[in-house]
C-alpha cells in the first residue's frame, strides 16, 4: 500500500514537471 501511495505521488510529481516543461515551450 505504501509502495502504491509512493509510485502515484512520483507519477504526479513527473506529470507537473512535464506540464511545466510544456507551458514553457508553449510560451
Amino acid at each position: 500500500m505504501e509502495a502504491a501511495r509512493y509510485f502515484q505521488h512520483r507519477i504526479r510529481k513527473q506529470l507537473q514537471a512535464e506540464t511545466c516543461t510544456t507551458q514553457i515551450i508553449v510560451g
